[in-house]
């Protein structure tokens, strides 16, 4: 049985009540594997956790929550997170407390993504009444126990002091087990002891004064021995929550691989060299000073070797550049590294020394034209291509979302995603014959509030290093249904708005691609794409936003309805009120040209009302009005 030895937290002769061991801030995060804003916030803030010295410092601990819904990890295990969550009310999703109390910066209401190196710097300066020691731990698949020593600092009294242990793992999965996306979820907890509720730690400490308290209970069978575990304990005062003081468990000798990168960006052709470089830390106790790395493109059987020295202090991390790997691939092609010996001896945990990346190689010669995807099935492969702050236009499965009822659909959550994030799906390289050509699709979207995303048909000569824009549209010239502030997903075929594109300028040899810049307003999806010969449909010109007009407006007897459309059609002109229901609908023939539409409106009540005027051919574009 694989047993991990202990850590002493920092030095074990502090003089009792002389001395104040450095606070170990705890940071308790509630996020969900089918959350995403939870994928999109956890980056950065692990990153955030691993900066500098901050190891040391600040410890986070997750717990995985039903938030939007049930993921699998919650599931296995949903006793304490719930119960933790219940503890501080949590809501919402990504959630945290820092030391007990909100996680501090931005709108104050806990969102982990306002959590900066300064906050963290005050209030780890904040001197704790409390020194904790965890010795004698034994974790094996029999079971998880260990001593806690706790000496008080100060003389203090307490409304209702508790001593809380928990048992975290870190998990990471080849596949993502939820619908975010995310694979790697460091420091999840999955036991607590005695439960989440603790153990009654005294609420009178004196100055000097010491207290020995011993947790022992189950290793839970959902859990993998040789994955990353370790103890932590902190004392909490239940009457205002404030978390005093936390100490977590080390194992004598750990290396982790941080993350591999690959420099080269976006390449067209092959064959390449490539370069990657990979990130490893000391996650235990004694220094390191030698390591070996293996690495290789992900589906290749050859591992290459490089031996690593130097000098990793304890949580300390170092970069290092490996030698060149020469590849024919294309598409996404991937790289991964195993860490192995340090100290040449064995690593105490396994799971957390691999990483992988990848960088995305365009084929740029012999693609066939023409290009139609419906995107139920990856072929022909668009490439999800990360722009600036690093989200692409991805393939996304909406369970019947979709054009026509379809799974599939390209997706770009600006709901979730920061304002100016750019993201790009790139079609497979065609030869452009010469003559008309033509850009079919349709989108899904709609405005949050007033917020202006943005979609574009672009094009580039030099291998992604620059974009021209041929067609754009954002906000409410994009939109396919009125605004709504919850995160939006299509409904039917009503909610779909087919464009069509000339796009006979574009160049022979270029790489073409959708771009989506989110002005973080509501989500956006792409489906039914067409690159083909011919010119332009006119279908997106039929009735466009800035040529439909409403007035009067307020309007008390009679509304006109005026607009410009390219051809003939019969418009569906619906009338919804605030609450979403259709109160007029009615079909109206349109010429090409100019139209002016007379609606009765007297026999609607007074208030706000929407109008949407298209067909599911032409793409529906709304305005609003009000009834006096």
């Amino acid at each position: 049985m694989k047993k991990h030895l202990l850590l002493l937290t920092l030095a074990s002769g502090l003089a009792l009540g002389a001395s104040a061991q450095q606070r170990l801030v705890l940071y308790e995060e509630f996020t969900g594997e089918n959350c995403p804003p939870c994928a999109s916030t956890n980056p950065g803030l692990e990153a955030l956790m691993d900066a500098g010295t901050n190891p040391e410092h600040i410890l986070m601990i997750k717990y995985q929550v039903p938030i939007p819904s049930a993921g699998p990890i919650y599931t296995a295990n949903p006793t304490f997170a719930d119960a933790r969550r219940t503890y501080y009310s949590v809501t919402s999703a990504p959630n945290a407390k820092m030391d007990g109390t909100n996680s501090p910066g931005g709108d104050g209401g806990g969102h982990p993504g306002y959590l900066t190196q300064a906050l963290i710097d005050a209030r780890t300066g904040v001197t704790s009444p409390f020194n904790i020691t965890i010795s004698d731990l034994s974790i094996t698949t029999s079971g998880v126990s260990a001593t806690i020593t706790v000496n008080a600092v100060t003389t203090g009294s307490y409304g209702n002091l508790k001593l809380r242990a928990a048992l975290v793992e870190t998990l990471d999965y080849a596949t993502a087990p939820g619908t975010n996306g995310e694979k790697h979820f460091p420091h999840v907890v999955r036991q607590m002891y005695p439960d989440a509720n603790g153990q009654d730690a005294g609420n009178a400490w004196t100055g000097g004064g010491s207290n020995t308290f011993t947790i022992s209970g189950i290793f839970p069978t959902f859990s993998n021995i040789n994955n990353e575990h370790f103890l932590v304990v902190w004392l909490q005062d239940d009457d205002g929550k404030v978390v005093h003081q936390a100490a977590r468990t080390y194992a004598d000798l750990e290396i982790k691989s941080k993350g591999m990168t690959i420099s080269s960006g976006l390449l067209c052709g092959t064959p390449n060299t490539f370069t990657p470089e990979v990130t490893i830390q000391n996650g235990g106790l004694n220094t390191i000073t030698s390591a070996t790395i293996y690495y290789r493109e992900k589906g290749t059987s050859t591992w290459s070797s490089y031996a690593w020295s130097g000098s990793l202090a304890s949580h300390a991390s170092t970069t290092v550049t490996l030698p060149g790997i020469t590849s024919s691939s294309t598409g996404f092609v991937a790289f991964e590294d195993s860490l192995a010996n340090p100290n040449g001896l064995t690593d105490k945990f396994l799971n957390n020394n691999k990483s992988e990346t990848g960088t995305y190689v365009l084929q740029n010669t012999g693609g066939t034209f023409p290009i139609a995807s419906t995107f139920e099935t990856e072929t022909p492969a668009f490439v999800e291509y990360y722009g600036s702050g690093g989200y692409p236009v991805f393939r996304w499965n909406g369970a019947g979302k979709g054009y026509d009822g379809s799974n599939y659909m390209l997706a770009f959550p600006c709901y979730t995603i920061a304002s100016g994030t750019k993201g790009f799906s790139i079609f497979p390289f065609a030869n452009l014959p010469s003559g008309a050509k033509a850009l079919d699709f349709y989108v899904a979207y709609c405005q949050y509030s007033s917020e202006n995303d943005k979609l574009e048909v672009v094009y580039s000569t030099d291998c992604g290093a620059s974009w021209t824009s041929v067609w754009n549209k954002s906000g409410a010239d994009l939109a396919s249904k009125e605004a709504q502030e919850t995160s939006f997903i299509p409904s039917g075929n009503s909610q779909w708005r087919l464009f069509s594109v000339d796009v006979s300028a574009i160049p022979n040899g270029a790489q073409i691609a959708f771009r989506a810049t989110s002005n973080y307003g509501n989500n956006m999806f792409i489906d039914n794409v067409n690159l083909r010969s011919g010119t332009v449909t006119g279908i997106e010109n039929t009735a466009i936003a800035k040529d439909l007009e409403v007035y009067p407006n307020p309007v008390t007897n009679k509304l006109n309805v005026k607009l410009t459309a390219a051809n003939a059609f019969d418009a569906n002109i619906v009338i919804t009120n605030v609450s979403g229901q259709t109160v007029l609908q009615l079909t109206q023939a349109v010429v090409a040209g100019n139209n002016t539409i007379e609606i009765d409106a007297a026999q609607l009540a007074p208030g706000s009302y929407m109008i949407a005027v298209g067909s599911q051919e032409n793409g529906t574009i709304f305005k609003k009005f009000v009834k006096q």
